[in-house]
């Protein structure tokens, strides 16, 4: 019986040891901090010491999508600051949708950074929506980043699918605003954002539907509807980017369904004028990367 125990304690312990603890979005909320701006409640994440690097997440997701980048870079001597957008996480859903649009985001992100933060400078990096966001955000004076992170996000028509067709529009206003529907459908489509089922496991699928079946998804809904528009801005932000003297990087899943690794990196790497040395594909990875390869990431944030 001795030698039993002995063996399953053992056993218990690799366990442990194999699989650690994952966080859940309960815990992820208890962590996060509140900033009241232009009369809008934002959440946000603000740990550690030291250079800041901010963490501007998409759609339809929040700063959750950052949590295991987040340790990382505390533990590496930075200050992590992960917003949630206004309408996603746990930031305010307000009645005007108008509100929740890009350019309206990229004021109410400076104003954080700058204003509520009093950050003087810092490294931004930047995902899906997020892209978009931070092109508005560089043409503001008070945009102070030193260097840009890009993962897997838009700025040209070429290799960008949203999948706004015909009948994903039908199922969005039909689906959205119903609980149970909208479980559903965000289980799958965060299932599909990723390369394994390893990766989806039921802690981190719950921690990204539980904000979109909490009011997210009329948030969602409104982003995502708005891409015909945000596709008129498209020239304006290139001839950003080609006239920022920001230093970049980009680091792109190899797999993902919505930008193309083949096409839109590539636009995006000629218009920053990144180096093949600063450019990373991600092998095997879909469109969540922070999820798939956060140490990856994490080594090249931490080369500023």
């Amino acid at each position: 019986m001795r030698i039993i125990s002995v063996i399953l304690l053992s056993l218990w312990s690799f366990a442990c040891y194999a699989a650690p603890k994952q966080m859940t979005y309960s815990e992820h909320a208890a962590r996060l901090k509140y900033a009241e701006i232009n009369g809008q409640q934002i959440a946000y994440v603000d740990e550690g010491q030291g250079p800041a690097v901010v963490l501007i997440h998409g759609i339809p997701t929040s700063s959750w999508m950052y949590r295991k980048l987040i340790p990382v870079l505390v533990k590496s001597g930075r200050r992590v600051i992960a917003p949630d957008l206004l309408g996603f996480g746990k930031s305010s859903r307000p009645r005007n949708r108008a509100k929740m649009l890009v350019p309206q985001q990229a004021q109410l992100m400076l104003s954080l950074l700058t204003e509520e933060l009093k950050l003087a400078s810092w490294t931004q990096v930047l995902h899906d929506f997020g892209g978009p966001i931070t092109w508005e955000m560089m043409e503001d004076p008070r945009f102070a980043a030193t260097h840009l992170v890009v993962l897997d996000t838009v700025a040209f028509n070429e290799g960008f699918d949203p999948g706004m067709n015909f009948f994903m529009r039908a199922v969005m206003r039909a689906g959205t605003g119903t609980p149970l529907i909208n479980r559903v459908f965000f289980e799958q489509a965060f299932r599909d954002m990723v390369s394994t089922p390893k990766v989806a496991s039921k802690t981190m699928v719950q921690g990204y539907c539980a904000p979109m079946i909490n009011g997210g998804a009329a948030s969602y809904r409104t982003l995502l509807f708005s891409v015909n528009d945000l596709k008129a801005e498209f020239p304006r932000y290139q001839q950003t980017i080609r006239n920022s003297h920001i230093p970049a990087s980009i680091l792109w899943g190899e797999q993902d369904a919505f930008l193309s690794v083949k096409t839109q990196m590539p636009l995006l790497k000629m218009a920053f004028g990144v180096a093949d040395e600063d450019v990373i594909i991600l092998k095997g990875a879909k469109h969540l990367v922070a999820d798939e390869r956060p140490e990856e990431i994490a080594a090249q944030i931490m080369k500023y």
